[in-house]
């Protein structure tokens, strides 16, 4: 079972904690995030 048809359809929006392979530099280090090249380039294509 697909679960994209189990579903209806795909999430408009996943969330993510700080996860080192979402995130470089943490909001609790800097003022703003700074999200992993391989992931910004991922989610531009989804």
């Amino acid at each position: 079972m697909r679960k994209d048809g189990y579903f209806n359809g795909c999430p408009r929006e996943i969330l993510f904690d700080n996860m080192r392979t979402v995130v470089d530099k943490a909001r609790t280090t800097t003022t703003e995030v700074v999200f992993n090249k391989r992931f910004k380039e991922f989610s531009n294509k989804v």
